[in-house]
């Protein structure tokens, strides 16, 4: 039992203990975005972005959780102007969001 924190919340609530702490995480990231006018009805644009996250999530009774976040997203929109009050546009859209999570154990090495 020495091993278990003391409970430190008081109250009706629905838990009896509470440890805050930072999550350190980098990014890096960019954003690309084209605009081109082809008439005065008509305008593009395109707009690609992408982004790398690093996160350490410290758990006060376990193996530290390294997780990496990549997101690749694609946009393209197409804009005609009907009449002053009337546009009509088209969008296409694309994300791509890859998770990995690095936790230190495993589920079956856990049970060895």
């Amino acid at each position: 039992m020495q091993y278990y924190p003391l409970l430190n919340v008081d109250g009706q609530s629905h838990y009896n203990y509470e440890h805050f702490q930072s999550t350190p995480a980098s990014t890096d990231g960019a954003d690309v975005r084209l605009d081109q006018t082809i008439n005065s009805k008509q305008s593009m644009y395109a707009r690609f972005s992408r982004k790398n996250i690093t996160s350490n999530f410290a758990h006060p009774l376990l193996p530290n959780d390294i997780d990496s976040i990549h997101n690749r997203s694609l946009l393209i929109s197409h804009t005609y102007t009907i009449t002053p009050r009337l546009l009509n546009e088209f969008r296409f859209g694309f994300t791509n969001v890859i998770t990995n999570v690095n936790f230190g154990i495993r589920g079956a090495d856990a049970l060895q």
